[in-house]
């Protein structure tokens, strides 16, 4: 399973190799890696080095170290990931055209796929949520109950990839969500905020109905508001 290493940074090859385990699928979630000796030995490398590359793959979120237990491939690499995904957003020079372009796309696929094949059991899950919408306390539990639909939405697809690229694009939008929900309040712009949830029940309603078409066109409708609203405010943050 391990070979020895060579030319490179010993850590360097180190790191590689576990990466390279996990993709080809020898190491999954939660396994425990080696004993140290055991590594050391395989590896042909020295414990200093075996533990410099462990630290290294810790940092990359990659594994979990428990005191007096060993280390064990993490159980939540997803925020990693997205931690990842957001840094080479803003490298890039990302914008927020780009994080609507790509939300539409998921959006509008999920929603489509909700139609035609969610079950009764998650059909009532969503129902759940947005029963719970109107009635949220304040603005912050309704901007939850908002990520969890629309999480659940994407749920449906059951698709790794798509959930992981969607929680990218919700945790780039959250700072602009937030800063329009306390814009709503600032100015009790009450009808907006009911419409909001109103749209939701309306999606809902074309998912009980197993109506694609129906649904998709809501939620289009749902999420040019929103994206109106986004641009507006970022418009607004550029030129102060």
């Amino acid at each position: 399973m391990f070979e020895s290493v060579n030319t490179k940074k010993n850590y360097e090859q180190i790191v590689e190799q576990i990466q390279e385990l996990i993709l080809d699928g020898t190491f999954q979630k939660g396994d425990k890696l080696p004993p140290e000796r055991e590594l050391t030995t395989k590896l042909g490398v020295s414990r200093s080095s075996l533990r410099e590359a462990l630290k290294a793959l810790e940092v990359l979120g990659l594994i979990e170290s428990k005191q007096g237990e060993g280390s064990y491939i993490s159980n939540n690499v997803n925020s990693t990931i997205l931690k990842s995904i957001s840094i080479a957003y803003k490298l890039n020079n990302g914008t927020i055209e780009d994080i609507l372009e790509l939300r539409h796309s998921l959006e509008i696929q999920a929603v489509r796929t909700a139609a035609i094949k969610a079950t009764e059991d998650q059909i009532e899950e969503l129902e759940a949520i947005v029963n719970k919408m109107e009635n949220a306390a304040d603005e912050e539990e309704q901007s939850q109950l908002d990520i969890e639909f629309h999480g659940k939405l994407i749920g449906m697809m059951n698709n790794v990839m798509f959930q992981i690229i969607s929680e990218s694009v919700s945790n780039l939008m959250q700072p602009f969500i937030k800063s329009i929900r306390e814009i709503y309040k600032e100015h009790d712009d009450y009808l907006k905020t009911y419409y909001f949830v109103e749209q939701h029940r309306n999606v809902l309603d074309a998912i009980k109905e197993r109506n694609p078409e129906k649904a998709v066109n809501l939620m289009m409708e749902h999420i040019q508001l929103t994206e109106n609203d986004l641009l507006k405010l970022n418009s607004i943050s550029n030129k102060n």
